[in-house]
């Protein structure tokens, strides 16, 4: 399935990036980092949502160390990087609100590259803000495309609920779910290799902090075309091939 296969593509994109650049181990989700490999979709009450990949970089290993600080050192690099990747992320938002019938707009894109001084672990962020992504029904905030039609990540999903919503339909099943901490947002995972075709969460105003949600909800419907991150792969894998070819420069 064509959309299935780009929709995949997108949430490879940033492991494609660090594999390039020198093998590096999957992201880690921007909102919790826990250091486990994330694509994570932050929603905001008017449906507009904040959408980071991060992947992560053993600084243990050599070569790995060596494409970090290659990176973190190269300006061009990340400008490069950072508008490659708003430019397609946009390519996909145009298409998602065409299929939707909903206006969508892609903008404030970054890149973060960090490390803490007593971590082994180097992280790149790369984010965008996604205005639109989630439909708004009556008092409801509802996620669908361009999740819904057989997207599929080798790393975990996260969405994570506006401040003061809880899910009230999860399409499908979430495989945990919850508040990492008293008083911050809920988030939803799914693990890797979960196909999500279908795809469909509600989250509606609670007055709880801790409001209950429904582990599952009504099946969302899948479109037979469904607008998707192709593009995205080519892009970035080029980008990582170069910085690959300067970080063996450096050396």
């Amino acid at each position: 399935m064509i959309a299935a296969s780009r929709i995949a593509s997108a949430c490879l994109a940033a492991v494609v990036v660090s594999g390039l650049l020198a093998g590096a181990t999957g992201g880690a989700a921007a909102a919790d980092h826990d250091g486990s490999p994330a694509f994570v979709v932050e929603l905001e009450e008017n449906g507009d949502a904040t959408v980071t990949l991060v992947s992560t970089y053993d600084l243990r290993d050599d070569d790995e160390r060596d494409a970090f600080r290659a990176l973190a050192n190269d300006t061009d690099a990340r400008s490069a990087l950072r508008d490659r990747f708003e430019s397609r992320m946009a390519s996909v938002a145009n298409d998602t609100a065409a299929e939707t019938d909903r206006e969508m707009r892609v903008s404030d894109g970054s890149i973060d590259v960090s490390n803490q001084e007593s971590s082994e672990v180097g992280t790149v962020a790369l984010s965008v803000r996604w205005s639109g992504l989630a439909a708004l029904e009556d008092d409801s905030i509802v996620l669908t495309e361009p999740f819904a039609s057989g997207f599929e990540s080798d790393r975990t999903f996260v969405v994570t609920a506006p401040d003061g919503y809880a899910a009230s339909g999860v399409t499908p099943e979430a495989d945990s779910g919850g508040a990492e901490q008293e008083g911050e947002p809920e988030s939803l995972r799914w693990e890797p290799g979960t196909s999500l075709e279908g795809f469909e969460v509600t989250f509606e105003p609670t007055s709880s902090a801790n409001g209950d949600s429904d582990d599952a909800a009504g099946s969302g419907s899948s479109q037979a075309s469904a607008p998707g991150f192709g593009a995205v792969t080519a892009v970035l894998a080029l980008i990582g091939t170069l910085l690959a070819a300067r970080a063996r420069a450096d050396r």
